[in-house]
């Protein structure tokens, strides 16, 4: 299962430049059922955040944002709950410059163009 979105959708011409700025910009406002960020608490009090990429009767994996996967036994699960918040990191452009935006911004939009 993927971790994110594939980027080579983004040349689509029913994706704006405005729609992948907002979403550089704003990670959580619109996130894809399949990119979801499921919280759970243990019963040792640790919070563990990430994707779930498999469940099965006895455990949860997580996938977190460092791409690591982390087995939850379903045992060892107090809370769990989906997330409003995505991911990926909010403020990406924040050290950029304006160009440097607009070149990111220019190859994302052309990332499978040939």
């Amino acid at each position: 299962r993927q971790f994110g979105p594939n980027l080579s959708a983004l040349s689509n011409p029913a994706w704006t430049k405005t729609d992948v700025l907002t979403q550089i910009v704003q990670p959580s406002l619109l996130i894809h059922p399949d990119f979801r960020t499921t919280s759970i608490l243990t019963t040792d009090s640790e919070v563990l955040t990430g994707i779930v990429v498999a469940e099965n009767e006895q455990v949860v994996q997580l996938r977190n944002s460092e791409g690591n996967i982390i087995d939850v036994p379903l045992a060892e699960i107090e809370v769990r709950r989906l997330t409003e918040k995505s991911l990926m990191p909010e403020n990406l452009l924040d050290t950029l410059t304006a160009q440097q935006a607009a070149d990111l911004l220019k190859y994302l939009m052309n990332v499978s163009k040939p």
